[in-house]
């Protein structure tokens, strides 16, 4: 049996937010610089839809390009890291993350497993620029292995060679 920690809603800088670990990822941002909206649009296809957590780029520098879910760590640390129960577990994340390119397939979508109280680093960190290109991933603020073993992009890579 598996204990889920009910998420608390939190204002943060006027934003109501569905849980003190949006709102810490938030604050997360803003120390990076970054200009972020919390739930600025959702994406919608015959697979589904998804609402990401916040749409973000680099200050002033233009439109939302970056597009971010936010999860909590500690369901993924259970996972010995590179097995497939940990690919596994963030593959079911990206899956419906890619519905978004759908409708923006330019749009970069940014998968980060976060711990509370975590600066600016987090536990996961998985991206991929625009659609067909490769999710890279980063365990711990270090290089894991550059490309994301999961997606079915092992497979790819392997059958390329």
């Amino acid at each position: 049996m598996t204990t889920q920690i009910k998420a608390r809603p939190t204002t943060y800088k006027g934003t109501k937010m569905r849980s003190r670990l949006e709102a810490d990822y938030a604050a997360s941002l803003d120390r990076q610089g970054y200009r972020w909206e919390y739930e600025p649009e959702c994406f919608a296809s015959e697979a589904g839809q998804w609402l990401p957590d916040f749409g973000c780029t680099f200050a002033d520098t233009g439109p939302l390009a970056i597009f971010d879910e936010v999860k909590p760590a500690e369901p993924l640390m259970k996972h010995i890291p590179g097995t497939p129960a940990f690919i596994d577990h963030a593959d079911a994340v990206l899956k419906r993350m890619t519905i978004a390119w759908d409708s923006r397939p330019d749009a970069c979508l940014h998968l980060v497993f976060w711990q509370y109280g975590s600066s600016i680093r987090p536990y996961l960190d998985l991206f991929s620029i625009r659609r067909g290109a490769p999710w890279l991933a980063l365990f711990d603020g270090q290089p894991m292995e550059t490309i994301w073993l999961g997606m079915g992009q092992y497979e790819r890579c392997r059958e390329a060679s």
